[in-house]
Formats: C-alpha cells, sequence, structure tokens
C-alpha cells in the first residue's frame, strides 16, 4: 500500500504568534520539537526526574491552539515563573518550559495544587529535559 506523507502540525507563524503573546523568543530548539511531534506521542517517554527522584511519563507533545490559549490561563494562576506548556505528562499534568536562561522544564500540576505549589523544576534546560527521556520499558 502506498504510504503518505504527514503534514506539518506546527509551523513557524503559529511559533512567531507564540513569541508574540510572550513577548520573548523561544528556543529554536522548541520549534523543532513542535513540528515534528505536536500532536504526537513518542516512544521516548519516560524521564527521570534525578532530583526529586521522579518518574514522569510524556503522553503527547501539545498543538498550538492549545499552547496559545494556556498561555492566558497560566498568566491567572499568579505564579512567580513565567511558563510555555509544550507537552501533556500521563496524569494530564503539564510539561512547561520557563521563559527563564537556559528554558528549565517545570511541571505543572494544573488543579490540583494553586500558586508557587503547583509548579515543580524538573530539570535545569529543554535540552537536558529532551536528552534525558527513554523509551518506556512497556
Amino acid at each position: 500500500m502506498r504510504k503518505l506523507t504527514l503534514s506539518k502540525n506546527f509551523h513557524r507563524f503559529e511559533y512567531d504568534l507564540l513569541e508574540e503573546k510572550l513577548n520573548t523568543r523561544l528556543p529554536n530548539e522548541l520549534f523543532v520539537i513542535l513540528e515534528n511531534y505536536s500532536g504526537y506521542g513518542v516512544e521516548e517517554s519516560k524521564y527521570f526526574d534525578k532530583k526529586n527522584e521522579l518518574i514522569w511519563i510524556l503522553s503527547s507533545f501539545c498543538d498550538f491552539s492549545y499552547m496559545y490559549d494556556m498561555i492566558d490561563e497560566l498568566k491567572e494562576e499568579k505564579l512567580s515563573k513565567k511558563l510555555l506548556p509544550f507537552a501533556i505528562e500521563e496524569g494530564d499534568w503539564l510539561f512547561c518550559i520557563s521563559l527563564e536562561e537556559n528554558f528549565p522544564v517545570y511541571i505543572f500540576k494544573t488543579s490540583d495544587y494553586s500558586g508557587d505549589d503547583a509548579i515543580q523544576l524538573i530539570s535545569d534546560s529543554l535540552e537536558s529535559f529532551i536528552e534525558g527521556l527513554e523509551r518506556s520499558s512497556e
């Protein structure tokens, strides 16, 4: 049977809109990830958070409309960090990058917590988070 080519689920103009709404430059590595995996899960979905000794499972990468809408929702949380969700954790919490230097990765614990109790640093940078993803043994 003929194999079809998947179209991109995430485009440069959408990334530009996120940067405009956040009033900041985002790392190109995030664009590459979203361009290739937005809306999809990956086999390398397990992340071991050495600092907190926890395992997090990435369910799927966010699509543009979800990310764009969540910017306003996260502002309402009155967090000390400016965050952008980029992936969904298997328990429906969010993997977010902080707009700090090196773009550290946080878990945002959605409606289960409030204020800064809702965020937990899990990786010092987006790059180390992506490099730390491993295949699940399931």
